[in-house]
């Protein structure tokens, strides 16, 4: 494999992690949620009985961190 192969498969799993990242907020442990794009941090959500509960809003989301709450709380 040449090197434009390697950096089509690198671009790829980035929007590819990027995009999960954003559809589905969460906060774990052994799971960095910092992405370029959505950037989850503890504040963003809320610890009830041990579980982490996503704000409903926040003045600091981008537009796709405000579309992925939507989407969260739309499927609560």
């Amino acid at each position: 494999m040449d090197f434009t192969t390697y950096l089509v498969y690198a671009i790829t799993f980035a929007i590819v992690g990027e995009g999960f990242n954003c559809m589905y907020p969460r906060i774990e442990e052994h799971y960095d949620s910092e992405g370029f794009v959505c950037s989850w941090e503890e504040d963003d959500f809320y610890l009830i009985n041990g579980e982490y509960i996503l704000a409903p809003e926040d003045s600091t989301d981008n537009r796709f961190e405000a579309k992925a709450r939507k989407r969260y709380w739309e499927n609560k």
